[in-house]
């Protein structure tokens, strides 16, 4: 696992995009390619519900496990720098809970997308 300082390093480099298989379905060997082609040293991959196991450096590109976690809300977190699968339709603090946990960091996969992520929660 990284450092706390490594994985914000990381996180810049990515820029939070995120891949995933269930909606992108490429083999992680076609997304290297592509980053390496393109100059992109950081990817993160995140598939809905499931984390990534796979290697964390392909060809020199840093891979960033995480998951994308649909909570009870039907709202969606990205949860970056996770070893171990999150259940899916927990409610939306108990998913950030969970994921802090496992040591890693939470991210809105699509913050704008509805207005109830700007409403004040007790």
């Amino acid at each position: 696992m990284c450092s706390w300082n490594e994985k914000q390093i990381l996180l810049l480099w990515a820029s939070l995009p995120h891949f995933s298989f269930s909606w992108f379905p490429a083999k992680i060997e076609n997304i290297i390619a592509v980053a390496k082609e393109r100059g992109v040293d950081v990817i993160a991959v995140t598939d809905h519900n499931k984390v990534y196991k796979g290697p964390f450096l392909i060809d020199g590109i840093h891979i960033i496990p995480g998951s994308e976690i649909t909570t009870k809300e039907k709202e969606h977190l990205l949860a970056y720098f996770v070893n171990e699968d999150i259940e899916q339709g927990l409610p939306f603090e108990k998913v950030v809970s969970k994921i802090r946990e496992q040591g890693g960091l939470v991210s809105w996969a699509h913050p704008l997308k509805k207005k109830i992520f700007f409403k004040k929660r007790k």
